[in-house]
């Protein structure tokens, strides 16, 4: 009987890190239309002193070398996620105000890109982000399949929070 129950959970657990071969990243994308210009969206967007405003369980955030924001700098953040410290390194890959801001970001379970795009529209602002995460292993690649939703959802609420901040402040 005990043969089984291990053979089974072997299946189960074979299967489950086979999640992670099989889809070995996850994207999330969201946007969002602001009744803001480009140009206040961005000075929302890259307010650092704001950042907590509308970033979920942000902490604290420093530059770690180059001028903030331009392309290579580093910052370093600290979230807060369910009681728990979480630590991630981003790195401004292409930046253009007030249009394009993309970075990747190393966290010790996962690895990611982002790209964030402001257009134009409907004489506001469309703010699209689009992610696309890897786990850094295979156990944290099948866990990022299993959170995709979780992490869309955050990502989603954080850019609501941003359009609320953005048309609170003054056109120009």
């Amino acid at each position: 009987m005990w043969r089984w129950v291990a053979i089974a959970a072997g299946v189960v657990a074979a299967g489950f890190l086979g999640i992670g071969v099989l889809v070995p990243h996850v994207s999330v994308t969201h946007s969002a239309l602001i009744n803001r210009s480009p140009e206040v969206v961005w000075k929302v967007f890259t307010d650092a002193s704001r950042a907590k405003e509308w970033r979920t369980g942000l902490m604290s955030m420093e530059t770690m070398s180059g001028a903030p924001l331009t392309a290579g700098s580093r910052r370093h953040f600290v979230f807060l996620e369910r009681d728990r410290r979480v630590d991630m390194q981003e790195t401004i890959t292409a930046i253009e105000p007030p249009r394009l801001y993309a970075f990747d970001s190393t966290m010790e379970q996962a690895k990611g890109h982002t790209t964030v795009r402001l257009t134009p529209k409907d004489g506001g602002t469309e703010i699209a982000a689009e992610s696309v995460y890897t786990g850094q292993s295979m156990l944290w690649r099948s866990l990022m399949v299993v959170f995709n939703s979780q992490i869309g959802e955050r990502e989603a609420e954080d850019l609501a929070k941003l359009k609320a901040l953005a048309e609170a402040e003054p056109q120009t």
